[in-house]
């Protein structure tokens, strides 16, 4: 498992360096029991932070866009999201409360929505495809 995780790590370090910008590596570890990968880095005038962990328990990711003021402009993630737990199961909920959950977190976290699981590659096309359109739809809202 550790020789795949640095081939993994390899490849998700070969992606930020070439689609981002200012990089600065917060933590990077790989063991045969765990895989951490924290990332600052910027997108255009965004700063962008990437969060990745592999362990016993399956992936759990963070992919945050942030304005200036550290606001936020878009995340994905599949943390155990109340709102996210809520919308996938309806009144059940409280049976799933500490379940990974495939989430969106809209402009400033006015909104959450359930997506599939993304990675980071997910992440890089979305902004590179989507995001034009969503800062013009979030700026119409206001």
């Amino acid at each position: 498992m550790e020789r795949a995780n640095e081939k993994y790590l390899a490849d998700l370090m070969e992606l930020i360096y070439q689609r981002f910008t200012q990089v600065q590596i917060i933590r990077q570890e790989v063991t045969p029991e765990v895989f951490i990968l924290e990332v600052n880095c910027s997108y255009q005038q965004y700063r962008v932070v990437i969060s990745e962990i592999v362990d016993q328990n399956g992936r759990k990711y963070a992919f945050c866009l942030l304005n200036d003021k550290n606001m936020v402009i878009v995340a994905f993630d599949n943390t155990p999201d109340r709102v996210a737990i809520e919308l996938k199961y309806g009144k059940d909920w409280k049976r799933h409360f500490k379940e990974r959950t495939c989430h969106q977190h809209s402009y400033d976290r006015k909104e959450t929505m359930l997506t599939s699981e993304i990675t980071l590659s997910d992440f890089v096309n979305w902004l590179e495809n989507e995001l034009e359109v969503y800062i013009s739809n979030e700026q119409d809202k206001s």
